[in-house]
C-alpha cells in the first residue's frame, strides 16, 4: 500500500479519476478547489476559495472539491484525505460541508470521499 499525503492523493488519484469522467479540475466553471463552505454565497454562486478567506477572522471550512452542474450550481463535494487516514474523518467533514451548502440552497449535494489505501 502506498502512503500518499493529501496533495499526492488529490493529484495522483482524484484529479485523474475526475478527468477520466469529464471533470477538468482547472475549469472553474465546473470544479472549484478548496471552496470555503462558510464564507461562500452558494445562492449567488459566489464561491470563495482558500486564498480569499484563509487570513480573515471569519469562520472557514474548506471542501477540497466542489463540482458544479451545467448552470454553475453546487452538485457534489469531494473530500480528500491522505491514504493512511481513517475515511470516517473525511466522511464527517464532508457531511459538515454539505450541511453548510444545504443551509443556503435548500437541497442536498452529493458527497464523494477518497477511501483508497486505508487499511
Amino acid at each position: 500500500m502506498s502512503n500518499l499525503n493529501e496533495s499526492q492523493t488529490r493529484e495522483q488519484k482524484i484529479d485523474v479519476l475526475l478527468y477520466e469522467q469529464g471533470w477538468n479540475v482547472t475549469d472553474r466553471s465546473k470544479v472549484v478547489l478548496e471552496v470555503d463552505t462558510k464564507q461562500s454565497d452558494f445562492k449567488k454562486q459566489d464561491y470563495k476559495q482558500i486564498n480569499e478567506t484563509l487570513r480573515n477572522d471569519a469562520e472557514s471550512k474548506y471542501a477540497d472539491y466542489l463540482l458544479l452542474d451545467g448552470t454553475g450550481k453546487p452538485l457534489a463535494i469531494i473530500e480528500a484525505k491522505r491514504t493512511a487516514k481513517d475515511p470516517r474523518l473525511g466522511q464527517k467533514q464532508a457531511e459538515e460541508y454539505a450541511d453548510d451548502i444545504k443551509a443556503q440552497i435548500g437541497k442536498d449535494v452529493f458527497i464523494f470521499r477518497n477511501y483508497s489505501g486505508y487499511s
